[in-house]
């Protein structure tokens, strides 16, 4: 199965749930597009919506797992094309209420790519999502990809995976947010607020006691790599934001004089004792 379940490649694709306890499920890999697409995916010139107003749901998309430097699935609000020659579309996935659970492999949960924009909304409930590489608020060459839920005690679990929660590359730009809710978080190399090749990566979690655990190279760091004279002085921007911070902060964070600080509780003004981390890039030609 692929192509479906909400999914638009030079055309527009809508599907429309208004309430139940649903499971939506693909996973077959595509021999000829080389992914399995759908549940709000964007292709070329496309729009793919993926609509569910109330129940608790299981959106469930096993693709085969990519090796590192590709995609994988494209499922879950995620759009992405060829960059030059077919820039992605619009993938959307939006779903109204209840206890839901996004069950994913690479390249879901708000991932976009080529210029294409994959955006997952959860408006109540208490989720949980789970997912490979490049996930989960992932924006790459150019391309936005946002995952924003609004309410309740969530899980999200990446720890198989890298580049998760708020991650931009090569000039793309993901961005998570979560607004309410004592939430759990755990996650691989390379995630929550990282800038790689000058993307931008923002990581904003508004409120509650929260728990993290994640791998080395996380958390409001920015990457460099050599990069073509035309980008020279284009920054990378990576922005971890909690604002109300109780637990301790995981320690596999790392802050470079001049390039990053962190605030912890207590010493953000009007922030009301949340943590703080940013950082900044301006690379070199040739060099990182």
């Amino acid at each position: 199965q692929w192509l479906a379940q909400g999914a638009g490649i030079f055309g527009i694709g809508l599907l429309l749930d208004q309430g139940g306890d649903d499971i939506y499920r693909l996973g077959q890999r595509d021999s000829t597009l080389e992914t399995g697409l759908g549940q709000g995916f964007g292709g070329p010139s496309g729009i793919g919506v993926h609509l569910d107003l109330a129940g608790n749901d299981v959106y469930s998309c096993f693709g085969e797992p990519d090796s590192g430097n590709g995609f994988g699935s494209l499922f879950q609000g995620a759009a992405a094309g060829s960059f030059w020659d077919l820039p992605g579309g619009l993938g959307i996935l939006v779903d109204g209420a209840g206890d839901d659970a996004y069950l994913g492999s690479s390249s879901t949960q708000g991932s976009g790519a080529d210029h294409g924009i994959g955006v997952l909304i959860e408006l109540g409930g208490n989720d949980f999502y789970t997912a490979g590489n490049r996930s989960q608020g992932y924006g790459t060459r150019t391309g936005l990809g946002v995952l924003m839920d609004v309410a309740g005690g969530d899980g999200y679990d990446c720890s198989e995976g890298r580049h998760c929660l708020g991650v931009g590359e090569n000039l793309g730009m993901g961005m998570f947010l979560d607004v309410t809710g004592s939430d759990r978080y755990k996650a691989g190399m390379g995630s929550m607020g990282v800038s790689i090749s000058q993307g931008a990566g923002w990581f904003l979690e508004v409120s509650g006691n929260d728990k993290y655990a994640v791998g080395e190279n996380s958390i409001a760091f920015t990457v460099d790599s050599p990069v073509d004279p035309w980008r020279v002085g284009v920054p990378g921007v990576a922005v971890f934001l909690d604002l109300e911070q109780r637990s301790p902060m995981p320690g596999g964070r790392r802050a470079e004089p001049g390039s990053a600080y962190f605030l912890p509780r207590g010493e953000v003004p009007g922030l009301g004792g949340g943590t703080l981390g940013v950082t900044s890039s301006h690379p070199e030609p040739g060099g990182p």
